[in-house]
């Protein structure tokens, strides 16, 4: 049986990806689940399930949506003028990604609205096109993967959007779309793993590795966006919200604080939020990733219970692992062991 050596995870071999770190240092993170995991891609029997996700599915058909305009190479110079695709038009796309992401799979949808997930994916897509025509002077390149070195650790993901900002045409940046209802918090931003290691991918790593498109921007990006599509969603009624953070600050045009009224149509808020990084900020993302890797080396995986394990594809090996056999299980064991003649010094030697 081939066996994952967690001897040499972060090595070129066995690059860490974004799901691992996910896995092992998140609020939602079970480092066991991350090492049944990676055995099981190892032994090639992770779990084909039937079934996809409708939130997973709906976010990889609206990044592919957003994607498919934006290496268009006839629409991008559209959009630049402020000529956005209709919404037919966008949730024919949409439409079409949706079917691609579920990969032929029957999408659990856990009776959500259907036709205001379609509406509201058409008001993400072309909320991102317009706030991407307002700040990009040019693209770089879409869901471009990537592999950079860490002294001698290797990480490897895909950055959603890399362009050149109009505030510096000369310059390099990205971004990264997220279509969860929670926007994420500055301090994840400012120090999160991802920002950090897309910055470190695209001063020092390869986009498209291994590929005739394989380049090194080698510059460390001017600017830094996580991108809340939600907030291009229209209000449905009017409502009113405190404004705390500096981007909906100046996108409202008040002081924090300021409670503002809104009323059906308007936007939820700017999309756009802003990590605080810099060149050196590097340092700590090397004593991340080195405590990281050296744990996972270690062979230590302890296991994080709480109500998704329910979810969890190894539930079943991870709450009996260690456990002596009991029950129907047991039974099962002596009726197949019943009858099996052997000798105790041959098991012995």
């Amino acid at each position: 049986m081939t066996r994952w050596d967690h001897r040499r995870y972060g090595s070129a071999s066995d690059p860490i990806r974004q799901s691992d770190l996910a896995d092992i240092a998140s609020a939602y993170g079970c480092s066991k689940r991350f090492q049944m995991r990676k055995q099981a891609e190892a032994e090639g029997r992770l779990e084909v399930r039937e079934t996809i996700s409708g939130r997973m599915a709906n976010g990889t058909a609206i990044h592919e949506t957003i994607r498919a305009y934006l290496d268009d190479c006839r629409a991008w110079p559209r959009i630049q003028q402020g000529e956005l695709p209709s919404p037919e038009a966008v949730a024919q796309v949409y439409a079409r990604e949706l079917v691609t992401a579920a990969e032929g799979k029957r999408i659990e949808w856990y009776g959500d609205d259907l036709t205001q997930i379609g509406l509201d994916a058409v008001a993400m897509v072309r909320g991102a096109l317009r706030a991407t025509a307002e700040r990009a002077a040019d693209i770089v390149a879409c869901e471009a993967p990537f592999l950079v070195e860490l002294d001698e650790y290797w990480l490897q993901g895909t950055i959603d959007l890399v362009y050149r900002p109009k505030s510096a045409p000369d310059a390099i940046a990205f971004l990264d779309w997220k279509t969860g209802e929670q926007r994420i918090a500055q301090i994840i931003l400012d120090h999160g793993y991802q920002t950090a290691i897309y910055s470190h991918a695209i001063a020092d790593g390869v986009l498209f590795p291994g590929t005739p498109r394989a380049s090194s921007p080698k510059m460390f990006p001017a600017e830094i966006h996580v991108v809340h599509l939600r907030d291009f969603v229209p209000y449905k009624k009017a409502t009113t919200k405190t404004v705390e953070r500096p981007e909906e600050c100046a996108h409202f045009g008040v002081s924090r604080g300021t409670k503002v009224k809104l009323v059906a149509g308007d936007t939820r808020g700017p999309g756009f939020y802003r990590a605080h990084r810099k060149p050196e900020d590097v340092a700590r993302l090397r004593v991340s990733i080195r405590n990281i890797v050296s744990t996972v080396r270690l062979g230590r995986f302890v296991e994080f219970l709480d109500e998704h394990c329910d979810r969890c594809p190894f539930k079943s090996a991870c709450l009996t692992d260690g456990h002596a056999v009991a029950g129907d299980e047991k039974k099962q064991l002596e009726a197949a062991l019943r009858g099996v003649d052997f000798d105790a010094d041959e098991v012995a030697a």
